[in-house]
């Protein structure tokens, strides 16, 4: 394909990790929507093989408007971040995570949106996260912060205008969160953003653990913590702190009961871990903190075999 074809419009910026299978998956996923309006795809790789660069090769058989750029050395998440979305030329650069794919019809949808209003930025609804939320340009950074702050976090809902990334000072972006704090270092200036409610991203059900899961009180406690004060400081009256910090687990569940469970069954969730992090949990936490010294003073094992009863309850239904 000639170069002169590549959309002036749009381009993916993906950066990846030892997901090249994965990786390979959902762009063929994507491959019909990708060649029919020439879409770019621009992957910045921070593997630690050589697989990702070999699967990329034999991609550019079969669709060849990918930009490949290896990392030596590894950049890590959040300088990968950075040089993710500064590789594209194109006028608006959807960030996607390298487990994630665009569902069917939602670049042309996009694309609609785009020739119609020209927003900052554009953001997506998630498959995954059943989130139901109209579509609405929003240009209030009070109204934003709260009803659509926690959302900005995940890798693949957000699409930004380049010219706002030429203009960000990389120096000094959120531990964690540097694509999210892009955005709200944006907004509590001048609120321009589009949220798209029928173009979807979704999941790749083949996804292994995501990096920050061995750290979660210290990703979305500490570092979700410090970027929504880092900009609290710039504008305290641009939304209600406790009130957007408490948004993301309120939403999410990350802290909810459910997932608590969960991380206590796993073994994360332990009296000192809790206790290490107990300021950020119970601040970020939406749930009443005698619940999760409930959980702590359950034995674990009474978790593992709830969990070892739940999945043969499971396994007997489907036999």
């Amino acid at each position: 394909m000639q170069a002169n074809l590549i959309s002036e419009q749009l381009s993916i910026a993906i950066p990846t990790y030892n997901r090249a299978d994965i990786l390979k998956e959902n762009i063929l996923k994507m491959l019909p929507e990708l060649r029919a309006y020439n879409i770019c795809i621009y992957i910045s790789d921070d593997s630690s093989n050589d697989d990702t660069l070999n699967m990329v090769e034999l991609l550019k058989n079969t669709y060849n408007n990918i930009v490949y750029c290896r990392n030596v050395p590894s950049l890590g998440h959040d300088r990968n971040c950075i040089r993710t979305l500064s590789m594209p030329t194109q006028e608006y650069i959807w960030y996607l995570g390298d487990s994630m794919y665009i569902e069917n019809g939602g670049i042309a949808q996009l694309l609609q949106k785009i020739n119609a209003v020209k927003s900052d930025f554009y953001v997506t609804n998630v498959r995954e996260r059943n989130f139901t939320h109209p579509s609405q340009i929003y240009t209030d950074t009070r109204r934003l912060f709260s009803e659509l702050a926690w959302h900005l976090t995940l890798t693949g809902c957000c699409i930004y205008r380049r010219q706002v990334i030429e203009q960000i000072d990389t120096v000094g972006l959120a531990k964690n969160f540097p694509q999210s704090q892009i955005i709200f270092n944006r907004v509590v200036e001048s609120c321009n953003l589009t949220f798209i409610d029928e173009v979807k991203v979704a999941t790749n059900i083949n996804k292994a653990k995501s990096y920050w899961e061995a750290e979660i009180f210290n990703v979305f406690g500490n570092d979700w913590i410090s970027l929504i004060d880092s900009v609290y400081k710039v504008n305290p009256t641009a939304f209600e702190r406790i009130k957007v910090i408490k948004s993301h687990s309120k939403y999410t569940g990350i802290f909810g009961l459910k997932n608590m469970i969960k991380l206590r069954f796993l073994g994360v969730l332990t009296l000192s871990s809790y206790l290490k992090n107990k300021d950020n949990i119970k601040l970020a936490s939406h749930i009443n903190k005698f619940v999760i010294w409930g959980l702590l003073f359950t034995p674990r094992f009474i978790f593992i075999l709830i969990k070892f009863f739940h999945d043969q309850k499971i396994i007997s239904k489907n036999k």
